[in-house]
């Protein structure tokens, strides 16, 4: 409904902390944040931090922080105030020269695109309503439909249920999939489910001798870090990650301490959102990135499906070569890295080469319950 002359209020928006995230060292979470020397540089940062890339200056604007940092098209920062120091008024504070920090948007590893969960290979539009779409993603093993903000970034000509929309986002005019860069709306009819959220991407620690225990045990980030690796996870969350992750238990990130809670609880505190921890306290940890490492049979790998992960092994199409498409044993910085070439299923002209620092046993009944252990 649209509005004449007069006083009206106000619609407030801002993005949430799930979408963006500044970022500086991703090896040394706690040093001083500038150490990006070129857009590149921060572009691969996001990325190895699990986001699209970075955020667009368009994006971002609301997110206040007095840092400067690369986004795909400005450098700088945004601040909600006049604050010696940063702005001289409210708003956005170009940089120059020099190092900075990285604006991220999109946890890419945050989202999964659905069809029917019986016949995948099936055209994917099977989800006549929302409801529908929500029960697929948790029986998918996400915790809910996507938001619309949360899938730009994530280029995909299907369209599919979110939970505040019903479309998709494309990322260039292409025959079928409409023109140019952003969101296209969908009418009546079945569709499929943007999913957000892993189940099982998020894993709370605490003792690992004894789970049953207190789980406040770690003083330092880098013991909360150990402790993942252990438990068969690549690293600590981030904090944007563990949003609507609700556990009233205080655990280290790579950039928070503390969690996020979905409710008003006695001892877990007011409201939905993020509670802080102490300084000086020690706490659980939170893990992200569940590893399927390599399955090994004597001195060969198993293609068995799932079992590989994304790392650094990466370039464009063209560089196949570097990458052979068979299973690989090497040697970098004195560790092995077992690794075959996907060169088509990453999509947008890139490949991944697929890997892992050691191979699981394979055993003749199953693996055992935590093999990460062994």
């Amino acid at each position: 409904r649209g509005w004449g002359a007069g006083k009206v209020g106000a619609y407030c928006c801002a993005p949430t902390v799930n979408n963006i995230q500044y970022i500086g060292s991703i090896h040394d979470t706690a040093a001083h944040p500038y150490v990006y020397d070129t857009r590149s540089d921060a572009e691969k940062a996001c990325k190895a931090a699990g986001y699209h890339g970075l955020c667009r200056k368009g994006q971002a604007g609301g997110y206040s922080r007095c840092a400067a940092g690369w986004y795909s098209d400005y450098k700088g920062y945004w601040f909600h105030k006049k604050l010696a120091g940063c702005v001289n008024q409210p708003g956005w504070a170009g940089w120059g020269a020099g190092k900075v920090g990285a604006y991220c948007c999109n946890l890419a590893s945050n989202v999964q695109y659905i069809g029917s969960l019986s016949n995948p290979k099936a055209h994917p539009y099977v989800y006549e309503t929302k409801t529908d779409a929500e029960k697929a993603c948790s029986t998918a093993g996400y915790q809910r439909l996507c938001r619309k903000f949360e899938i730009e970034g994530f280029a995909k000509c299907a369209a599919g249920w979110l939970a505040d929309y019903k479309g998709y986002w494309f990322d260039r005019t292409k025959s079928g999939c409409g023109h140019g860069v952003g969101y296209r709306g969908w009418g009546n009819g079945k569709v499929g489910a943007y999913c957000c959220s892993p189940k099982d991407n998020i894993k709370f620690v605490g003792k690992l001798s004894d789970p049953s225990a207190m789980p406040y045990v770690y003083t330092t980030r880098d013991d909360a870090e150990n402790a993942c690796k252990k438990s068969g996870y690549r690293r600590l969350c981030y904090r944007s990650e563990i949003e609507f992750h609700s556990e009233c238990k205080a655990g280290w990130m790579k950039d928070f301490k503390g969690y996020w809670f979905d409710r008003t609880h006695q001892h877990c505190g007011t409201g939905i959102g993020y509670r802080s921890w102490g300084a000086a306290d020690a706490a659980g940890a939170y893990c992200c990135e569940k590893l399927e490492l390599p399955l090994c049979h004597e001195d060969r790998l198993s293609a068995s499906k799932g079992v590989w992960r994304c790392d650094e092994y990466s370039g464009t199409t063209g560089e196949e070569n570097a990458c052979v498409e068979k299973y690989q044993q090497i040697e970098t910085d004195g560790k092995t890295r077992y690794f075959k070439c996907v060169a088509s299923n990453a999509g947008g002209g890139r490949f991944n080469c697929l890997a892992g620092e050691s191979c699981q046993p394979i055993y003749p009944r199953g693996l055992p319950e935590n093999p990460y252990t062994w």
